[in-house]
């Protein structure tokens, strides 16, 4: 059993489990635990025993996002760029896995936290769950990747829904437009995810590998396309005004007053 300061890895029966463990704060990310997620799906990748991975929280939460107050320091465009970088290779870790990866979801998968349950390859969640990117609500405006992500996920319809009111949705409605592929009562959500993970990881590991790696290279969009006005677009909003009266308004409880730059 690998133990980190926010994270919990444990492993049996080829069968790897990450548990992120930052309960007081809602399991949010700060700078460091995108670094060490990153490293620790690093070295589940590189472990020939490891057959499906699981990630899930602690408590009543999958994970909310990023840590709010530390997203207040990121109007400086070096501090943010290399923020993002952290973010962007977390989730990567994921998708780059050759091994498969669930989403247990036990609560609240918001912001980032939904990011991270999107880059799973499967998802399960207990009736209790809620999935929300208020990305609009904070005044940003999201990396074109994980635009197209969702988009592949949910179609264009669901994601508009999604990302334009920003609101949460329930564990229903997020199997319904095909955001998640099972939803269980709580009590059953253990269970039921070690049964899809004993299905997969009974399963050829060659077979698996080449799959996911089929699936992940034939859904990627416009390789060659230049996506350098949308990454701009990114970088602005966490430049803007907007940004930081969302993140004010967010922790104050009220409503944000936009200015539009």
């Amino acid at each position: 059993m690998i133990k980190l300061q926010y994270f919990q890895l444990n492993a049996k029966n080829g069968i790897a489990e990450v548990l992120i463990n930052r309960a007081k704060q809602r399991n949010a990310f700060n700078t460091e635990m995108w670094i060490n997620f990153s490293e620790i799906m690093s070295s589940i990748s590189a472990d020939s025993t490891a057959k499906v991975v699981i990630i899930t929280g602690t408590g009543n939460t999958f994970a909310s996002g990023a840590d709010i107050n530390q997203l207040k320091e990121l109007t400086d465009k070096e501090k943010h760029l290399r923020y993002l970088d952290y973010v962007d290779r977390a989730i990567e870790s994921i998708i780059r896995c050759p091994q498969p990866v669930i989403a247990k979801i036990n609560g609240w998968a918001v912001g980032a936290g939904c990011e991270l349950a999107i880059a799973c390859d499967l998802r399960i969640c207990n009736k209790e769950a809620k999935f929300g990117i208020p990305a609009a609500k904070l005044g940003i405006s999201l990396n074109h990747s994980l635009v197209q992500k969702v988009i592949d996920l949910v179609g264009v319809g669901a994601a508009k829904e999604l990302l334009l009111i920003g609101e949460p949705v329930s564990a229903q409605r997020a199997y319904a437009m095909g955001l998640v592929n099972q939803v269980v009562p709580a009590p059953d959500l253990e269970k039921a995810s070690q049964d899809m993970a004993r299905k997969i990881a009974g399963n050829a590991p060659l077979a698996l590998i080449g799959i996911k790696k089929a699936i992940n290279r034939l859904s990627e969009h416009h390789e060659l396309a230049d996506y350098t006005d949308l990454e701009q677009l990114e970088r602005n909003t966490f430049e803007s005004e907007d940004f930081i009266e969302g993140v004010n308004a967010y922790m104050e409880r009220r409503k944000p007053v936009w200015k539009g730059k």
